[in-house]
């Protein structure tokens, strides 16, 4: 359980890799090719996790509770968004 963990991780992360080298849509979808289940399963759940995070900062009033929303970031969430930030 725990390698199959480790390779959707690897999975996510060749993804996310090669999403952010591709130069259009259909290059994109490509990319997807690269997901295992398993991998897929995790960027879902990654994608929940960034949109709980967006959620939480849209009704953040100050600082402290910016911070505590990156709690609710996994760590495949957090290099998603370090996407959209590119």
């Amino acid at each position: 359980k725990k390698l199959l963990e480790e390779e959707a991780k690897e999975s996510v992360k060749a993804y996310l890799d090669c999403v952010s080298k591709a130069r259009n849509e259909k290059e994109e979808q490509e990319c997807e090719k690269l997901l295992t289940p398993e991998a897929r399963k995790l960027l879902e759940e990654a994608k929940e996790s960034l949109k709980a995070y967006k959620d939480c900062l849209s009704q953040a009033r100050n600082e402290t509770e910016r911070r505590a929303c990156e709690k609710l970031l996994t760590p495949e969430a957090r290099k998603l968004l370090e996407q959209e930030v590119k």
